[in-house]
């Protein structure tokens, strides 16, 4: 095992952190195939991946959420906006969430937004846009993209909390253990995180396990 290094966990943390939810005015104002979304997320977020060769999105993933009704679906056969919007908060809660506790707290949105071709966006008498919870949808993902950030600045100060707490333990077991020490210190958190989201999704939520 490495001899614990400070600096270099701190170089991990601002190359981690070099990558953040994708911002509003980023995100093209045309609408884009398929392709174009899943290059243009992974062009965005692709440092969050675990490894190279690991895909952020795919048509695959893309398909099942529209099937599950997770994602509303596209207008023929493009994606606006508000589809990549959807689909970022799909990548983040995924990453801890089961995929029907993702479909619990996202589909009720969803189900609200229509394209054009329907009855519903036929009567508005829009076009080339998704209608009814556009406003909730936008304010969401601003409030979203606002929690993200402070979460983010929130972390870099654990982490270093972490590395402080964690070099003043039993030198024996700070030589032989650190990684382990933060590896079970993140675990933990995440799980107490995990554990409460699922507990507020199972009370106030109802889920198609029901």
């Amino acid at each position: 095992m490495k001899n614990f290094d400070k600096n270099e966990i701190e170089g991990l943390l601002f190359d981690f952190f070099s990558s953040k939810a994708i911002e509003s005015d980023t995100i093209p104002d045309i609408d884009l195939y398929m392709d174009q979304v899943t290059t243009f997320i992974e062009g965005k977020m692709g440092s969050l991946k675990r490894k190279n060769e690991d895909k952020m999105l795919t048509k695959t993933m893309i398909n099942n959420y529209t099937k599950e009704g997770i994602l509303f679906p596209p207008v023929l056969k493009k994606y606006t906006k508000n589809h990549i919007k959807m689909l970022v908060m799909i990548y983040y809660c995924k990453q801890v969430l089961s995929i029907n506790d993702v479909k619990a707290i996202l589909k009720p949105l969803s189900d609200n937004i229509k394209p054009p071709d329907s009855k519903e966006g036929k009567s508005n008498g829009k076009k080339n846009t998704e209608s009814v919870d556009l406003d909730f949808l936008e304010k969401l993902y601003e409030t979203f993209l606002s929690i993200e950030e402070s979460k983010r600045n929130e972390f870099q100060i654990a982490m270093t909390d972490m590395m402080n707490r964690i070099e003043t333990i039993d030198e024996e077991l700070f030589n032989r253990s650190w990684v382990l020490l933060m590896v079970i210190d993140l675990v933990l958190q995440a799980h107490m995180r995990k554990a409460m989201a699922e507990k507020l999704i199972d009370t106030y939520i109802a889920t198609d396990e029901e």
